[in-house]
């Protein structure tokens, strides 16, 4: 498995900027969400008016006004490699949340509620407040959602934002163990005057069997505790990890990634990467059928290609239904697949194009890939 498809190539010089910083923490499977002119423009909109709102309700933090919690941003800012403050505005709620916006200009905008600058430490509120400008370095945002499968694959790309947003809270806090006192603090709202904080211990309340739902079928925009505790733990012991925080050796980051990479795809009993694999099957059926039935002639080569690529039962039915359709019909079909991989990941998409072209060669069809991949890229939005 290519674990580095997102990740610049693997450097130990110090990164210049905190955009570069970030790239570097950046976890494989959180891509920026793709958005065309239009939507770009409705959530730079959108943000704006947000900001606004929080302006007009909130404190900003300054020396001035709020000493401890402006301290604690521009450390957090300096470790992360900020050259200019970030906003950071302090608003009445005793809902225990954080969050972080950020318009196409990459500006950071961060939101404390009141009840976790009361709650955490200083070293767990630098932490917090790290982590979302984690957030807002990685550009993370949630695009329109119009359709169930593109909702999962927002709410998969989500969570994987939070994977490597806590690798950029850790790093500034210098330890998973403050990031993660400060997420107990914030799941149970408990103070050190009623909490002794056993990270073992709880954990293993969320790993007891009778805790542990069966046939759980949703997959949320943040992974359960334990597995972010684990991911930062697994992390921290990288030779890439090791490097930016100026120790030598560490695992080799390929291998701590893939393993990272595994237990996401496990989450919620696999349901993304199980559906993800559905529509591929389907979609190379249709590209298949397009391809090997162009001539209105189906050789035994192409006929023994496509089953080897999609199935007996799925090549078979496939090709029924563009005998008694057409490939007019066919070709919407595949189109219609396709659509639903659009905002699947880049090692998806990179997939159907290495299919279609591997198809082609072997089922003798070779004058017929470009024009097959030309369909997936206008469908897909790739270049």
């Amino acid at each position: 498995m290519n674990t580095n498809l997102q990740h610049p190539p693997l450097a130990f010089e110090p990164p210049v900027d905190h955009s570069e910083l970030c790239a570097r923490l950046r976890f494989p499977l959180d891509e920026v969400a793709r958005l065309d002119g239009e939507s770009l423009q409705r959530r730079d909109a959108a943000v704006q008016a947000l900001r606004t709102q929080i302006r007009r309700q909130g404190v900003r933090a300054s020396r001035r006004v709020t000493a401890r919690i402006h301290q604690i941003v521009c450390e957090a800012s300096s470790r992360l490699l900020l050259l200019t403050e970030p906003e950071v505005y302090v608003i009445a709620s005793h809902e225990l949340n954080a969050f972080a916006t950020t318009t196409s200009d990459g500006s950071p905008f961060v939101v404390l509620h009141s009840g976790i600058v009361q709650l955490l430490s200083d070293d767990e509120l630098l932490a917090v407040v790290a982590h979302e400008l984690g957030h807002a370095g990685l550009r993370h945002a949630v695009g329109t959602d119009e359709n169930p499968v593109s909702y999962l694959y927002a709410t998969h790309r989500s969570a994987a934002g939070e994977v490597s947003a806590d690798r950029v809270g850790m790093y500034a806090c210098g330890s998973p163990a403050t990031l993660t006192r400060g997420l107990i603090k914030l799941m149970c709202g408990l103070s050190e005057r009623d909490l002794r904080i056993d990270i073992d211990t709880i954990l293993e309340q969320y790993l007891h069997p009778e805790n542990v739902p069966a046939g759980e079928d949703q997959i949320t925009t943040h992974p359960e505790l334990p597995f972010r505790y684990w991911a930062m733990m697994r992390f921290a012991e990288s030779d890439i990890y090791q490097s930016l925080t100026g120790r030598p050796g560490g695992v080799a980051f390929a291998e701590i990634e893939s393993e990272i990479e595994d237990r996401f795809h496990a989450l919620d009993e696999g349901m993304a990467f199980l559906m993800t694999s559905q529509i591929v099957h389907e979609t190379v059926a249709w590209l298949g059928i397009l391809m090997i039935a162009s001539d209105a002639h189906v050789s035994e080569l192409e006929r023994a290609t496509l089953s080897e690529f999609v199935g007996r039962i799925w090549a078979e039915d496939a090709a029924s239904f563009a005998r008694r359709n057409g490939l007019d019909a066919a070709h919407r079909r595949a189109v219609s697949s396709l659509e639903n991989l659009k905002h699947a990941s880049l090692r998806t998409r990179q997939r159907v194009h290495a299919i279609v072209r591997e198809m082609g060669e072997r089922s003798g069809n070779r004058e017929r890939i470009d024009e097959i991949l030309a369909l997936v890229s206008a469908a897909l939005g790739d270049e």
